[in-house]
């Protein structure tokens, strides 16, 4: 006791929490406030009370928001976080985007907090996360992947047993993932079979060499007198079937439930 008051210290402190809160809401009838009888005697005025419920506006946002202070608020947060839990975000995870910044106001944020400026469209497992239809520049990251694995190759001087090789191991796995997900553009599909034709048919360059069969016949099965090369139109379809399978045995997964919840109610499939 000092002057009147109680002070606990150490786990003294979560007990006295404890044990008020237990006496306040678990016991029926009225309850004493003792030892603390002045808890609730400092309440808000209406008028304050109400402005704490009223209305925000898109200006009181703006200014709430994107800003050097409310960027410390976060960081101040973070390290409390770390301080108290003892884990620690990774900031070379982190991503920071910004829209309609100025440039001062932007740089001032960057280093204050120690994150990694984004763009969009925001990638995940290394495709965009996008709600509209895939376009050719967002699938240009693949052209430009295969190109640089083939100039990587056009001074080795391969045979041709050897880039075929390649072709089959390498450079028709880069796309697979992609075409599992989405309905790659045609222009997209038309570039990554022109780049892996020229490589097969090229001699040191990629810009030297002829084709000497026609491609539609080099994608034929073996068995056929073709080369083996699968035809990425034709992957991508295969590929993206998978997903009817998943809703025709209705398959344990958040997207297969959605699809039912949402695009195929009250309809048959």
């Amino acid at each position: 006791m000092d002057g009147g008051e109680c002070i606990y210290d150490g786990e003294n402190v979560q007990k006295a929490f404890v044990s008020h809160y237990e006496n306040f809401l678990g016991v029926k009838g009225d309850i004493s406030l003792t030892p603390t009888p002045d808890l609730f005697q400092k309440r808000l005025d209406l008028g304050t009370a109400n402005r704490m419920i009223s209305p925000i506006t898109d200006e009181e946002v703006r200014k709430a928001i994107g800003c050097g202070s409310s960027v410390r608020v976060i960081m101040r947060t973070l390290t409390d976080f770390t301080r108290m839990s003892g884990l620690v975000p990774s900031t070379q995870k982190s991503t920071i985007f910004f829209c309609n910044v100025l440039d001062h106001t932007r740089l001032a944020i960057l280093n204050i907090i120690p994150f990694v400026e984004g763009s969009l469209p925001v990638k995940y497992l290394g495709v965009p996360l996008i709600a509209s239809r895939l376009i050719y520049k967002d699938c240009k990251v693949l052209v430009e992947k295969m190109e640089g694995r083939i100039t990587n190759w056009k001074n080795k001087w391969l045979s041709f047993a050897g880039r075929l090789q390649l072709i089959g191991s390498v450079l028709s796995t880069l796309y697979i993932y992609w075409a599992s997900v989405f309905i790659l553009p045609k222009r997209v599909v038309a570039d990554l079979e022109a780049k892996m034709r020229q490589f097969l048919w090229s001699q040191g360059s990629v810009s030297q060499g002829k084709a000497k069969v026609s491609w539609k016949s080099v994608c034929l099965p073996k068995a056929e007198e073709g080369l083996g090369i699968r035809r990425i139109g034709d992957m991508n379809t295969a590929l993206l079937s998978h997903h009817i399978w998943s809703l025709l045995s209705k398959r344990k997964s958040l997207w297969v439930d959605w699809i039912y919840s949402y695009r195929l109610s009250n309809c048959h499939f």
